[in-house]
């Protein structure tokens, strides 16, 4: 998951799923009850499309039904930090288990969301500050790491 997908920040993306998944619900809500108007039998259709019809009318009642919403864990946990990234204090467990989720775990996938900020920062600047908010975030995952790291590296017998 580290980099971007679709030209967007993972970071980012986590912590607009709700807007997101919102926007889906009340776009499917709208065609589920749009294809449940359609009278098919009053409209001069094969059966073939009638039931094309209905079978994509049935995809939209459940797809409003349960809408697969992205891990909750993460999603705490990515708000949790996301809001203290100027402290200096957090869980290293949060953070970890953050780092894990994200697969951000090698210094190569931090520089790739790293990149993938910037980018976003270039583009469209940072007026609410999200993605200073991220680059500080990304900043304690490194540090995480290169702790791990060199922490691996203490317990390699030398011969």
């Amino acid at each position: 998951m580290g980099g971007t997908v679709e030209g967007r920040n993972d970071l980012v993306g986590v912590l607009e799923k709700d807007k997101i998944t919102k926007r889906f619900q009340e776009v499917t809500a709208q065609l589920e009850q749009a294809l449940h108007e359609i009278f098919c039998s009053q409209l001069d259709i094969s059966e073939e499309v009638r039931e094309q019809v209905e079978l994509v009318h049935t995809q939209f009642k459940r797809a409003k039904e349960g809408v697969d919403i992205l891990d909750t864990e993460l999603y705490s946990d990515l708000s949790s930090l996301y809001e203290k990234s100027n402290e200096s204090n957090v869980d290293p467990e949060i953070l970890g288990r953050l780092a894990t989720k994200l697969q951000l775990s090698t210094i190569s996938d931090l520089t790739q969301e790293s990149l993938a900020l910037h980018e976003m920062f270039i583009t469209g600047g940072d007026p609410e500050q999200r993605i200073e908010k991220m680059s500080m975030l990304l900043m304690k995952i490194r540090i995480m790491c290169k702790l791990r790291i060199m922490s691996f590296a203490l317990q390699i017998p030398s011969f």
